[in-house]
């Protein structure tokens, strides 16, 4: 791996690791990070204090070059995310809350960095709907 691609590793990781922070820090509980399945990847599965089962993704980002974080969660991005969760929904949580059908959510945290340091959290809830 080479350090472009590190660094983008790295960076990604401290923008997911102070949105946890963030949300536990709001009184949401954090139930899965980083859920993988055949159909892609979930940053955050969290409950809200409502209790909406909520997927989150996270995009960290030191400025606009490459575009907003929520701009960056194309209609193909979202797909996958709902296809993920759709996994999520069937292989972990039916086996875990068999008799509870859970209200869901999809939000959007970005996170700004400022000299590679997380500077500032943005909550974006139901940023798009399945």
């Amino acid at each position: 791996m080479n350090n472009s691609s590190d660094n983008l590793k790295q960076r990604g990781g401290r923008g997911e690791d102070a949105a946890v922070e963030y949300l536990i820090s709001i009184g949401w509980r954090i139930l899965n990070r980083n859920y993988r399945c055949a159909a892609g990847e979930i940053d955050i599965v969290a409950t809200d204090p409502d209790g909406v089962l909520c997927f989150v993704e996270v995009k960290a980002r030191s400025g606009v070059t490459h575009g907003t974080g929520l701009g960056s969660i194309t209609a193909r991005k979202q797909q996958k995310l709902l296809a993920a969760a759709n996994t999520y929904l069937g292989a972990v949580w039916a086996v875990e809350n068999p008799l509870i059908e859970p209200n869901c959510r999809f939000d959007v945290i970005v996170i700004a960095l400022s000299d590679g340091s997380p500077s500032r959290v943005i909550l974006h809830k139901g940023a798009f709907t399945a």
